[in-house]
């Protein structure tokens, strides 16, 4: 990733979605129009009133947190520290937000 143009203020995070998944395990396409919001990410970048979460921890969210924003193709969320549900700690590769 390219140095961060977005400094977040006051308790802003910055949070890079983690990939939706576009196969099922079965090797079935799955269409954009069906798939789930993501509901895990990693921070970025976090604001100077951010207490708990730091750059690079791996966090669990709502469906619903967040501004969606694009910067040079890639997507990013921005959502106060107040929005994430859980700092994960160990095996965040077993963790997958699901509805």
């Amino acid at each position: 990733m390219s140095e961060m143009i977005l400094e977040p203020v006051a308790d802003w995070m910055v949070i890079k979605p983690t990939p939706l998944e576009t196969m099922t395990k079965g090797g079935l396409f799955i269409p954009d129009s069906v798939q789930q919001k993501p509901k895990t990410g990693t921070v970025v970048a976090v604001g100077k009133d951010v207490k708990e979460a730091k750059e690079g921890n791996y966090v669990l969210f709502g469906k619903m947190a967040g501004i969606h924003i694009n910067v040079e193709e890639t997507e990013y969320l921005m959502m106060r520290e107040n929005d994430v549900i859980a700092i994960v700690t160990k095996n965040p590769h077993l963790i997958k937000g699901r509805d």
